[in-house]
């Protein structure tokens, strides 16, 4: 029935205690540093590339297009938006060449409609001065010829001749062989009288079957000659139409 009473100083009996409390307390600290390094180069896998990724977005909204795509990483998230970045690239680049085709193919269109159209107006102009059946300068044409040669008459004191044609009965030419006939004789006409006349002579076709011809002439005497002649050829000219 005996018993053994052991006394000692609280501190001695919790010692124990207290080595086992810092040796959680080391090994935690441990761990926790363990577990800092782990999330650090964790963190830097993921924040490397995507920092490229950034650098690379940036060069592109500044309009780069040489870009390597150099991203590389264990991560599929990082390595698919990469992917996913360099395809909307490509997809821009090959867009904005279209664009540029497109434009270059409008500008080449408006150039080349721009040029027609400046054709046309130069044709117009030309058709608004010219008879079509001859290709002779018509009345608008000759009335502004006339009223430029008249004012150098003034200047100069050079005499012109100035001559009025009509063919006699050429309505009935029309009524009976018809237009075409008619106009193969106002054709036919019109040669005759331009082979006649000297080069620097203004020759124009002022209606149906009219037409009027100035020319330098230093005497009345041989604008009459001139004159003359051509009507004496014309009177011998002979056509030969054929209806059919």
């Amino acid at each position: 029935g005996w018993s053994i009473i052991l006394r000692q100083p609280i501190y001695k009996a919790l010692e124990p205690i207290e080595k086992l409390h810092e040796t959680f307390i080391i090994i935690g600290s441990i761990f926790t540093l363990i577990n800092i390094f782990i999330i650090f180069l964790i963190s830097k896998e993921f924040s490397k590339p995507i920092e490229k990724l950034v650098k690379i977005a940036n060069s592109i909204e500044k309009g780069n297009e040489n870009i390597e795509f150099n991203v590389s990483s264990k991560i599929s998230e990082i390595s698919l938006l990469s992917n996913s970045l360099k395809a909307m690239l490509d997809s821009l680049i090959f867009k904005r060449h279209q664009l540029e085709d497109i434009n270059l193919t409008l500008e080449q269109k408006v150039q080349y409609r721009t040029k027609e159209l400046e054709k046309l107006n130069e044709d117009l102009k030309l058709f608004a001065r010219k008879d079509a059946l001859t290709g002779l300068n018509n009345r608008l044409a000759s009335n502004e010829r006339l009223k430029e040669e008249f004012l150098k008459m003034k200047r100069s004191k050079i005499q012109y001749s100035v001559a009025l044609i009509d063919i006699d009965f050429f309505k009935k030419i029309n009524d009976s062989f018809g237009h075409d006939a008619g106009d193969l004789v106002i054709k036919l006409i019109t040669k005759t009288i331009s082979d006649m006349l000297p080069q620097d002579a203004i020759f124009a076709r002022i209606g149906g079957e009219e037409f009027v011809a100035v020319c330098k002439k230093p005497s009345k005497e041989d604008a009459i000659g001139l004159f003359e002649k051509i009507r004496e050829k014309i009177s011998m000219l002979k056509v030969d139409y054929n209806s059919s």
